[in-house]
Order: C-alpha cells, then sequence, then structure tokens
C-alpha cells in the first residue's frame, strides 16, 4: 500500500519542489498510521450501527 500512495504523488506532484518530502518513510509512516485508524474508526461506526451501540467501545 505504500508503494501505491507514493506513487500517485509521484504521479500527481511530479516536478514540483513539494514532492520529496511527501515521500519519506516518516511521511509514509504518517499516512498510513492515519488510514488505519481511520479504517477502525470506519469500521467501528459501521459495526455501532449494525448492533445498535449508542456509544463508541472505550479502548
Amino acid at each position: 500500500m505504500k508503494d501505491q500512495i507514493d506513487d500517485v504523488y509521484r504521479n500527481k506532484y511530479a516536478g514540483s519542489p513539494y514532492l520529496p518530502p511527501m515521500v519519506t518513510a516518516r511521511t509514509r509512516a504518517a499516512t498510513v498510521g492515519s488510514t488505519l485508524i481511520l479504517a477502525s474508526l470506519a469500521a467501528t461506526v459501521y459495526c455501532s450501527r449494525l448492533t445498535g451501540l449508542k456509544e463508541a467501545p472505550s479502548w
């Protein structure tokens, strides 16, 4: 997944001076971490709607 995200940025921002900082190891880690957090949140909301939970689980 990390390589695919970097490829999208390389294609979209080709030639831009802002591209190099977008594809560093640190940026990759933050992007994938944020993606996983958002996916987890979306799954929690979806499951709570299916089960009728009124509160988010306390992690």
